[in-house]
């Protein structure tokens, strides 16, 4: 689906929402906030939610009627089905995010990563250090997540099925959806509730993303009464290691038969494959010990995942060492 361009709206701001009403009117207010020289419009797709979030909505598109554009799911879709109704009718030259539980911190966010943007047109985005907040947005002790990148220029090589080049939420892109050709649909047929690792894999094969200075956006890392964000209480559901591995392997197949550059994927497999293994040593009643022998048996170096095993086991420890802050 290719939209239409709107020369006058600079960036689309895509707003998930569920069940957020005490995070919403944060997250809205901080994107309302923002000085800027062009025209945006902020997208918010209410994935059916059962509390006010609607009503809050409705609300801030009656003060905002010409900056806010609602979608409304009559029923619960999921992430990434939601963000594609929300990307595939953005108008914005450039996407940005904000989900509802999350917010930004700097006024001026939008206006410096256009204006990078616009002096370097041959990067495919652009990202910033985030903000790690708890429930109360009060900041967290540990401020590290382990699938972010720390590199300046983040290239295809450094994806590995895994890492971002930074937090949704850090992220100004090129809205690829306004370019003919460009078929973005496999966001839906990826995983319906996973989006972002699809998102950066696509636009990596236009280009590289970029890392400015500063943190500019705030994660809710610890979301909802339950204390979980979406993905965990996905992979509560599931098994959450093979639920992992089996979007990854749509992601590889995807990259091989598709793209045209070189991605790399055995990071990621090790890993999971690493902790499966952990997951067997500390709990066998409750790990899949199905899933080990899957991984492995589609190795594609048996001994190299094996040899990994020490090194994610080293690494899990010193992140929840520094975690704990």
């Amino acid at each position: 689906m290719t939209n239409s361009i709107n020369e006058n709206i600079m960036v689309s701001v895509i707003c998930l929402s569920y069940n957020h009403e005490k995070f919403l009117c944060q997250a809205l207010d901080s994107i309302l906030k923002q000085k800027v020289n062009f025209r945006y419009e902020i997208i918010i797709c209410n994935d059916a939610s059962t509390d006010n979030t609607g009503k809050i909505i409705k609300e801030y598109k009656e003060r905002y009627p010409d900056l806010i554009n609602e979608i409304s799911n009559t029923s619960r879709l999921g992430g990434a089905a939601s963000a594609y109704k929300s990307v595939t009718s953005a108008r914005g030259k450039y996407l940005a995010s904000c989900e509802g539980d999350d917010f930004w911190i700097d006024e001026t966010k939008l206006a410096k990563q256009v204006d990078f943007m616009e002096s370097n047109p041959d990067y495919i985005g652009c990202v910033h250090d985030v903000l790690l907040v708890d429930v109360d947005g009060e900041k967290r002790k540990g401020q590290k997540l382990t699938w972010v990148s720390r590199k300046k220029i983040f290239k295809p090589k450094h994806f590995k099925g895994i890492f971002m080049p930074g937090h949704a939420s850090t992220m100004l892109r090129k809205n690829l959806f306004l370019k003919p050709g460009f078929n973005g649909h496999f966001i839906l047929e990826a995983d319906k509730n996973i989006a972002d690792r699809t998102n950066v894999m696509l636009w990596l094969e236009q280009g590289n993303f970029f890392r400015m200075k500063g943190k500019m956006s705030a994660y809710r890392y610890v979301r909802n009464d339950n204390g979980k964000n979406l993905t965990s209480v996905i992979y509560l559901k599931k098994n959450s290691i093979a639920y992992d591995y089996e979007y990854t392997l749509r992601l590889e197949k995807y990259a091989k038969q598709n793209m045209d550059i070189n991605m790399r994927f055995w990071y990621h497999k090790m890993e999971l494959f690493a902790k499966a293994i952990m997951k067997r040593m500390l709990n066998p009643k409750t790990a899949d010990k199905e899933i080990i022998a899957k991984i492995f048996k589609n190795a594609e170096s048996k001994i190299l995942y094996l040899l990994s095993v020490p090194y994610f086991v080293i690494r899990a420890i010193y992140f929840k060492v520094q975690k704990r802050g």
